[in-house]
């Protein structure tokens, strides 16, 4: 009896340390987010209707279009990102993202599965970010979380720039562009640029500036940064 309750004693002990180890380790690790999701858009609404109108030689250009999108923002998060691991996924697969269904899904920057991935079925700290245009709402607005509450014709509008979302994909707020900011291109920007001829698909350097706004946070759990790329 005296050595069961020495065992006991023994046990609890051990689960004790090893918890406030975890802690120590979380709270010295832990950061939001813990990851960011890169999704790669396709065009696939653009796609179809361009096969249903058989205007083969525009779909031709549009697929070049998007590779040349896909290789800029890969290209910018490889070389420009570092606070957290960066994923990649197409955005058809974005239900199974939705899902939590993270294998085979992710890649990394070389196009092929992610192995060892920071995120799993039930983590909710990390965020997923595209290249495009927020969703609009008033100026004396708060930045709206519920894409279900999202406004139509409402204020003034916002240039394209990088979506930030939560793991439900709903919009938690956005880095954006004005007009005229991608008229010039800096020479050392040129290769995280391109800017279709015939088509409204383009990328904007955006990288750097998520990460160094990330940085510059002094709450790090939370994601405040609705202002212009640059």
């Amino acid at each position: 009896m005296k050595n069961q309750r020495v065992v006991i004693i023994l046990i609890s002990l051990f689960m004790i340390a090893v918890r406030q180890n975890s802690y120590a380790v979380d709270s010295l690790t832990h950061k939001y987010p813990s990851a960011v999701l890169v999704e790669l858009r396709t065009e696939q609404s653009r796609v179809k209707a361009l096969i249903a109108d058989r205007k083969y030689k525009e779909l031709d250009e549009v697929k070049g279009d998007l590779a040349c999108v896909h290789t800029a923002m890969i290209r910018d998060f490889n070389d420009h990102f570092n606070y957290c691991p960066v994923y990649y996924f197409i955005d058809t697969n974005e239900d199974l993202v939705l899902k939590k269904e993270f294998d085979g899904v992710l890649l990394i920057a070389e196009g092929t599965p992610a192995q060892k991935v920071v995120i799993n079925a039930f983590s909710k700290d990390y965020v997923i970010v595209y290249y495009g245009y927020p969703a609009e709402q008033r100026r004396n607005q708060k930045v709206v979380t519920d894409s279900a509450k999202y406004e139509s014709n409402s204020g003034e509008p916002m240039g394209e720039g990088l979506i930030i979302n939560n793991d439900k994909m709903q919009q938690v707020n956005y880095l954006y562009n004005l007009g005229y900011d991608v008229l010039v291109v800096r020479k050392k920007d040129k290769p995280y640029y391109y800017s279709s001829r015939h088509f409204h698909i383009g990328y904007y350097p955006s990288a750097n500036d998520f990460n160094e706004k990330l940085k510059l946070r002094k709450n790090t759990h939370r994601i405040k940064m609705n202002r212009r790329l640059g």
